[in-house]
């Protein structure tokens, strides 16, 4: 067994569904998760943070890296790894960070195989073995990819995915609760079957995104964030205030706001002409409508990524972290 070289792995942060695409839609964000990974012959995983070198308490078992990355390798001898962990946003947020840690462990078995002189995965490999361990693909394509993306798993196992960029008039911003609210949980509290009308509904949002990705018109935008009958009108009821938010956001002039995946994040579209004014007035009516900490650091700016993973070899290693 031959011991790579150091990797560090930046990985984008991900909005899911964006309204109507329930585990359909995802869309890669300039946030990231980053991973400074150390591979080792001692068989344990372990994890810091980068910032201070702490190590992170996590049961070996429920670490995603780890996971993912000895799923990739199937039955092939496996090498231990200390990594190096931080991410711009907080974790169970409704920001895919499940979906950056599951991305990280695919790339870092891949990157392993290659080393090894075994195949490195194909990308429609990774992609499958994403969707297995995450159960869609709406977070895992872009995270891995970068962009907006429309995927879904086929019924012969295969991922399907339509890569789009987003018009450039169009700004966002990351609002972040200081609560957590189980993905898991969310999805249970979802109905088992949906009237006609509501997926009648939902098809039209999808179809107004996609004439809004291609045209640039505002008012399919309008159209297609408004239109979710599956999810958002259950996840709501797990975020206080939210409808209160949305009218205060419309009088400011943005298009509106979607729940982040399961959330409690939310992802506000608004035109980059308001974007200097936003900056002076949203903080204060975020933390106010969703009756959060005035002191709460609650809403970040972004912008899409379209890069999706990098991969940086050679780097410093993560092993001199104290135990």
């Amino acid at each position: 067994m031959i011991l790579p070289d150091n990797i560090t792995l930046k990985v984008p942060a991900t909005s899911a569904n964006l309204g109507p695409g329930f585990d359909l839609f995802g869309l890669a964000l300039q946030a990231y998760s980053t991973f400074q990974i150390s591979f080792q012959y001692e068989n344990k995983f372990e994890i810091f943070d980068l910032n201070n070198r702490q190590k992170i308490d996590i049961p070996e078992k429920s670490n995603l890296v780890r996971k993912a990355f000895l799923r990739t390798l199937g039955k092939r001898e496996s090498p231990g790894m200390q990594m190096l962990y931080t991410s711009d946003l907080p974790t169970s947020s409704g920001f895919g960070s499940s979906a950056s840690a599951l991305v990280a462990g695919v790339a870092a078995g891949s990157y392993f195989l290659k080393k090894n002189q075994s195949a490195a995965l194909s990308l429609q490999e990774e992609l499958e073995i994403l969707t297995e361990l995450e159960g869609h693909p709406d977070n895992v394509c872009p995270a891995r990819l970068g962009g907006f993306i429309f995927s879904s798993l086929q019924s012969d196992g295969k991922i399907r995915y339509i890569k789009k960029s987003l018009p450039q008039d169009l700004g966002l911003a990351v609002i972040i609760p200081h609560y957590r609210v189980s993905t898991k949980k969310s999805r249970s509290k979802l109905p088992k079957k949906y009237g006609m009308n509501d997926i009648i509904s939902n098809l039209k949002g999808t179809i107004h995104w996609m004439e809004y990705l291609n045209t640039g018109n505002q008012d399919d935008l309008l159209q297609a964030i408004h239109l979710d009958r599956i999810h958002e009108p259950y996840r709501s009821k797990n975020i206080p205030g939210y409808f209160k938010l949305q009218k205060s956001l419309k009088d400011l002039g943005c298009h509106g706001t979607t729940i982040s995946g399961s959330g409690p994040g939310i992802l506000v579209y608004f035109p980059q002409n308001i974007k200097n004014e936003l900056i002076h007035n949203i903080k204060s009516i975020v933390n106010r409508d969703l009756q959060l900490n005035q002191n709460t650091d609650s809403v970040k700016f972004t912008e899409p990524d379209y890069t999706g993973l990098i991969i940086n070899e050679n780097l410093p290693a993560a092993a001199s972290c104290e135990n």
